[in-house]
C-alpha cells in the first residue's frame, strides 16, 4: 500500500490508448480523480485544480463531458490529469504520435497554421508571420524573421533560447 501511494505521488502516466477511457462525467471530476486517489485535502485540491486548469487554459471545458472534447483536447486532458498530482516523472505513451501524424500530413502537402504567443514554438515552423495590432509586421522563412533583431526588440519579443544560444556561440567563435 505504501509503495503504490508513493508511486502515485511520484509518477504521472499519460497514454494515447486511454484517449477514450475516462472515469468521470465532467472534465473537472476527471482531473480531480488523481488527487482524490491520493486523499488530498479538499482545500489543497481546489488550489491544485485551479492552478492546472488556468495553466492549460482549460476553464471553458471543466463542466463538459470528457467524451465531448475533440481528440486534441482529450490528449491535453490526459496530460493535465497526469500533471495535477505534480509528479517527479511523467510517462507519455504514444501522445507524441500526434506529432508524427502532423509530419505525415505536411509531407502529403498539408499546411498547418499554428497561432501562438510562445516564441519557442516558432522554431519548428517553416514560415513565420509576426503581427502587431492585427497587422503583419514581418513574415518569411522562420530563421530569416527571427534574425530581424531590431524588429523583434521593437515589438518586445525575445528570441527563442536556441536562436540566442546560436548567436552567442557565433559571436564568441
Amino acid at each position: 500500500s505504501k509503495t503504490i501511494t508513493k508511486y502515485y505521488k511520484n509518477v504521472g502516466i499519460s497514454s494515447y490508448s486511454f484517449i477514450n477511457c475516462f472515469q468521470a462525467e465532467t472534465v473537472i471530476d476527471e482531473i480531480a480523480f488523481g488527487l482524490e486517489s491520493l486523499a488530498v485535502k479538499k482545500s489543497e485540491m481546489e488550489i491544485k485544480l485551479n492552478d492546472i486548469i488556468n495553466k492549460f487554459s482549460f476553464n471553458e471545458y471543466i463542466s463538459s463531458s470528457p467524451y465531448s472534447l475533440n481528440t486534441s483536447k482529450r490528449a491535453m486532458l490526459l496530460i493535465i490529469c497526469a500533471l495535477v498530482t505534480n509528479p517527479k516523472l511523467l510517462l507519455i505513451d504514444n501522445l507524441l504520435s500526434v506529432i508524427n501524424n502532423l509530419k505525415e500530413f505536411i509531407k502529403n502537402g498539408g499546411i498547418i497554421f499554428n497561432f501562438t504567443t510562445n516564441i519557442e514554438e516558432t522554431i519548428l515552423s517553416n514560415e513565420l508571420i509576426i503581427t502587431d495590432k492585427e497587422k503583419i509586421v514581418i513574415s518569411g522563412p522562420t530563421l530569416s524573421v527571427l534574425n530581424e533583431e531590431k524588429i523583434m526588440k521593437r515589438l518586445g519579443i525575445s528570441l527563442p533560447f536556441i536562436v540566442m544560444l546560436n548567436k552567442y556561440l557565433i559571436d564568441y567563435d
